[in-house]
């Protein structure tokens, strides 16, 4: 798992006044998705998590669908 970095990653749920929902997390920080990104298959990332998840295996890290990193 990623080290928490709230300048990179999600926001701490709680930020906010209600609890967000849990599709709004961010499988791999476990905070809510900040600048989010989507692969194929629907499952959503911190854009700078899944950036970095892509440093190291070009796969969604979910559903194993091969990924390449775009802005």
């Amino acid at each position: 798992m990623m080290e928490k970095n709230h300048a990179a990653a999600g926001f701490p749920a709680e930020w906010f006044c209600a609890k967000p929902a849990d599709e709004l997390n961010c499988p791999l920080c476990l905070e809510i998705l900040k600048d989010p990104k989507q692969c194929q298959k629907g499952h959503m990332f911190c854009n700078t998590c899944i950036m970095s998840a892509l440093d190291s295996q070009k796969q969604c890290p979910s559903c194993r669908i091969p990924l390449a990193a775009k802005d």
